[in-house]
């Protein structure tokens, strides 16, 4: 036990040591003096439990937090430690970068000017840039007017170009977070053609032309018409499918919030439109749903997805589905197609949907 009692005692001794020969080489107006005030402030946040008496304290945490780490690379024996652009030889000057970061981040902690994280990214670039516009424009000491125009033309080019390229990446940023936004809103969009972009390029091949959220109506307008005939006799199947235009306003609006909810969880649903024609032929009766897609699109008429369905009395010879028990009809569905462009319905809208409203 003693011996454990003069472990302990000899390494605590050992960290006070150390921890007060830093303390010593450490200036008093310095950049670690500011790191050390915030995490003083961030040990305070911890402790207090108001939460007036909390944002309070973290301000003085971000202010000061922020400060240190904007001197720590402005201090001119840091200038080692910037990273070096491979084959160029070029020094990276990333600290206004950490420190714009770090300005988003606190302004966004207090939903000050920006309240979510896409608005945080697309500013980012524009404050890393304020900041370094900042530093150039401030006078050193104590002057009537703190700011002031750079002298030189240089450095004046620089800071136009730093802002433009700032700009350059925010509209970069933000183009990213709509695109985003708009496959949330239109998943079916994935799987558009986008070869005639000049901002969108895809990076991976689409597994199929067939819109995602138009294959899913489809199955699923297909396994509504299976319910409709359940248990049906023959001649009422033949007599509900003859009716089948009567039907399509409902089974169009079943198929629809079965697919994406009530309320609809995404705004493409109100761009489909279902259509079906039958037929009576031998030795298969036809049955065939369209999909019309009548939202945004890279084709201007929009796409059309077909499913044909064979239909015959039980019994039969079966187009291909084994008779299911108790069943009056057969039915055999081929695979989707897609044929672009489409023709329109007559329930067109009168507008066609867009992509930005």
């Amino acid at each position: 036990m003693p011996q454990i009692t003069k472990i302990f005692t000899t390494a605590w001794q050992n960290i006070w040591t150390r921890t007060q020969a830093v303390a010593a080489g450490v200036k008093v107006f310095s950049w670690q003096t500011a790191l050390m005030l915030s995490l003083l402030a961030w040990v305070v946040y911890l402790i207090v439990i108001d939460p007036n008496l909390k944002q309070f304290v973290a301000l003085y945490g971000w202010g000061f937090l922020i400060l240190g780490v904007d001197w720590f690379f402005l201090d001119d024996k840091e200038d080692k430690k910037k990273p070096t652009l491979p084959g160029l030889n070029i020094k990276l000057n990333i600290g206004p970068w950490i420190t714009g970061a770090l300005i988003c981040l606190a302004l966004l902690s207090y939903r000050f000017l920006l309240t979510d994280f896409p608005t945080a990214l697309v500013a980012w670039p524009l404050v890393s840039a304020g900041v370094v516009i900042f530093r150039q424009c401030l006078r050193p000491g104590f002057k009537p007017t703190p700011f002031r125009v750079p002298n030189d033309a240089g450095v004046r080019q620089d800071l136009i170009l730093l802002t433009l390229t700032a700009a350059l990446f925010s509209c970069w940023f933000q183009f990213g977070i709509l695109l985003e936004n708009i496959l949330d809103r239109y998943p079916s969009l994935a799987g558009d053609d986008f070869r005639n972009s000049a901002f969108v390029v895809r990076t991976s091949p689409a597994t199929s032309r067939v819109p995602v959220g138009g294959t899913t109506l489809l199955n699923t307008a297909e396994a509504q018409v299976r319910e409709e005939l359940s248990g049906r006799p023959w001649l009422d199947v033949q007599r509900w499918l003859r009716d089948i235009e009567a039907q399509l306003p409902r089974l169009e609006r079943q198929t629809i919030d079965r697919v994406y909810g009530i309320p609809a969880r995404a705004e493409e649903s109100q761009f489909w439109r279902l259509d079906a024609d039958f037929e009576d032929a031998l030795p298969n009766d036809i049955l065939r749903l369209r999909l019309f897609w009548v939202g945004p699109s890279s084709q201007a008429g929009g796409y059309i997805l077909e499913k044909v369905c064979l239909i015959q009395r039980a019994g039969l010879t079966p187009p291909g589905d084994a008779p299911v028990l108790g069943e009056s009809y057969q039915m055999e569905c081929q695979p989707i197609t897609s044929n672009l462009p489409a023709e329109q319905p007559e329930t067109e809208p009168t507008e066609r949907g867009r992509i930005i409203e």
